[in-house]
């Protein structure tokens, strides 16, 4: 059985996605927010993902402050920094993403 490292999540972007072009793919890395709820008190945190396509007007919805739903995979990656200290790191690789209407919030509860 194969297993995959998968996830989703919903967040607000920090940025407009900064866009990187290739030869044969474009990658587009932002920022999201991303809040829990527990007793009442709302926390908030940071995820840095990226994203992969051939076509870079894909990524054309990822804008500052929309509210979008991730889905992809993990990948884990080493790098060794300027010191020569070796990091071990999670790479979130989006491979879809849908902005969240309002409507889909009101009908979650949220």
């Amino acid at each position: 059985m194969k297993t995959t490292n998968s996830f989703a999540v919903a967040g607000r972007l920090a940025a407009d996605a900064e866009v990187k072009n290739f030869t044969n793919s474009n990658k587009a890395s932002f920022r999201i927010a991303v809040s829990s709820k527990k007793d009442d008190k709302t926390t908030t945190g940071w995820m840095n993902l990226e994203a992969w396509s051939k076509d870079s007007e894909d990524f054309a919805t990822l804008k500052k402050g929309i509210l979008v739903q991730f889905n992809g995979f993990f990948r884990p990656e080493e790098y060794t920094d300027k010191e020569g200290k070796q990091h071990n790191i999670i790479v979130f690789v989006a491979t879809s993403w849908e902005p969240v209407t309002a409507d889909a919030n009101e009908e979650k509860g949220e």
